[in-house]
């Protein structure tokens, strides 16, 4: 009987480290996983049909698209030499007359880094 004891005591703080490392695996309500962050929407003063020039006042082209890419990312398609390509909504500054875009790129490094453009979604 007194080798029935130590067994069973064995037993049982075994089976009670198992169930706590279950316990305590579980994510806590300050660890778990965040939603990802709200999508934002493009700069509602970025129109169709607005004039996009770099920081010299060079037209760069117009803007055909307002929208979105797949991850949320605010963009804008701007025909450039008759070819669209998409852009981050970052990179450009709507003029305080609201007329124009100025972008932090210029229109040789756009064409450098230009890939076919997909339509922003929205």
């Amino acid at each position: 009987m007194l080798r029935a004891f130590p067994i069973g005591l064995t037993l049982a703080a075994t089976l009670g480290l198992a169930a706590q490392a279950q316990v305590s695996s579980s994510p806590s309500p300050a660890t778990a996983a965040k939603p990802p962050a709200a999508a934002t929407a493009p700069d509602p003063a970025l129109k169709p049909g607005m004039a996009v020039k770099d920081s010299t006042g060079a037209m760069i082209g117009s803007i055909t698209q307002v929208g979105q890419t797949a991850d949320g990312t605010p963009a804008v398609v701007v025909s450039v030499d008759g070819k669209p390509v998409g852009l981050p909504a970052s990179v450009l500054t709507v003029a305080s007359n609201g007329a124009e875009a100025t972008a932090s790129v210029t229109k040789a490094q756009i064409q450098g880094a230009a890939a076919p453009a997909k339509p922003p979604a929205g």
